[in-house]
């Protein structure tokens, strides 16, 4: 298992200690590390830092997170070396919290204490290795577990708020059609045009997040439907 952490991390695309993540063969390679490093730690007998957070994930995070094992994954790691990366949704800035932050330099010392053991293990030529020191390659595998719990609880418990955030404008969408459609005997009521405004503004808002490849226009306002509705009405229409 020795071995195969150190065969492993030969291969990782490493760009200032840091591991590249954004190509097939970076990401592969890093899951690979990962798993070498979740094998090492068991064979070396290390108990694995406390998961019970996990049970709080929403469904989705738990069916990647199964359990209590380590499940090391690439995502996680490279979301610990984007600490600072600001993070889109419906046009919204959201940012780690400093507690999520300050756990991500914990778990980026840490994997910078493990890069640097596992390459003094490699001769000049990349082809000779001696195995670390027991001790001190058990000292920094705990670390970097005790690290990686404590950033994965926060950045996986902030992301699932994010997202739930997210759902929230088109829940509000969903509540007012299901509110409007109930009240089809008052229509043109001061109630019924309110409920139909804030659908519309609504409706607005997600087309204007949803184009982000063009220009989402969310300045159609619900005044708009009021004029072709009356159009409709004075002319005799019917909608189709």
């Amino acid at each position: 298992a020795i071995d195969q952490l150190i065969t492993t991390h030969r291969t990782l695309l490493l760009d200032g200690g840091r591991a590249e993540v954004g190509s097939e063969a970076g990401y592969s390679a890093c899951a690979l590390f990962l798993s070498a490093v979740e094998s090492a730690a068991k064979v070396l007998g290390l108990e694995a830092a406390p998961r019970h957070y996990r049970k709080q994930f929403s469904a989705n995070y738990r069916a990647l997170f199964p359990d209590d094992n380590r499940h090391y994954r690439v995502d996680v790691l490279e979301a610990s070396a984007d600490q600072h990366s600001a993070i889109w949704v419906n046009g919204d800035k959201f940012e780690l919290s400093p507690e999520a932050i300050c756990h991500a330099e914990a778990l980026q010392k840490s994997w910078a204490d493990l890069t640097l053991l596992l390459e003094s293990c490699t001769g000049d030529e990349r082809t000779s290795t001696k195995h670390p020191a027991r001790s001190e390659l058990t000292s920094i595998l705990n670390a970097m577990d005790t690290a990686w719990a404590g950033f994965e609880h926060k950045y996986i418990a902030e992301l699932i708020e994010i997202e739930e955030q997210a759902r929230r404008l088109i829940i509000k969408a969903v509540d007012n059609e299901t509110k409007l459609g109930s009240m089809e005997e008052q229509r043109g009521s001061p109630e019924f045009l309110k409920v139909q405004a804030s659908l519309v503004q609504c409706i607005a808002h997600l087309n204007s997040v949803a184009n982000f490849r063009r220009k989402g226009r969310d300045d159609l306002g619900a005044d708009i439907l009021e004029s072709a509705v009356a159009v409709i009405d004075r002319f005799g229409l019917q909608s189709k």
